[in-house]
């Protein structure tokens, strides 16, 4: 796979946040679904990350932005894509969802350095990411691990 281009617009300011190489774009294995013990101490006890948990499911608060994620790719509106990755970037980062997190954050800083060749892939990574972390939060709520 091609290197990403150090001469592409707005490189200084995001490129930081990109691996080196575009095919690490897709490795995420490295990155925790959840890291338990980070979201622990940002939000400060055990009770509280399980309470963010829940509110994430039961308010549907990232099925909904999946959901405008979906009709902003149906329109074709990668800009809107890649706010809306942003927005769910940040949600993730209170939970520890670190796997989460890094696909949002890739297809995000992937749009700002203006690449565009690999952005449906991004897309679709993303999406099984959320998909994947979901599924662990229900799983985690309902154990109680």
């Amino acid at each position: 796979m091609q290197n990403i281009d150090p001469n592409t617009p707005k490189l200084d300011q995001y490129t930081k946040d990109l691996p080196q190489n575009e095919e690490d774009l897709f490795n995420l294995c490295s990155f925790l679904v959840f890291d338990e013990n980070y979201a622990i101490e940002l939000v400060g006890s055990k009770e509280k990350f399980v309470e963010l948990l829940a509110l994430m499911l039961e308010k549907n608060v990232v099925a909904a932005d999946v959901a405008k994620i979906k009709s902003a790719y149906a329109a074709k509106d990668w800009n809107r894509v890649q706010e809306l990755a942003h927005k769910i970037k940040g949600g993730a980062l209170y939970i520890g969802a670190f796997k989460m997190k890094m696909a949002c954050q890739y297809l995000e800083r992937y749009w700002k350095v203006g690449k565009r060749d690999l952005l449906e892939k991004l897309y679709q990574q993303m999406l099984a990411v959320i998909a994947e972390t979901l599924k662990a939060a229900s799983l985690r709520l309902h154990n109680g691990e």
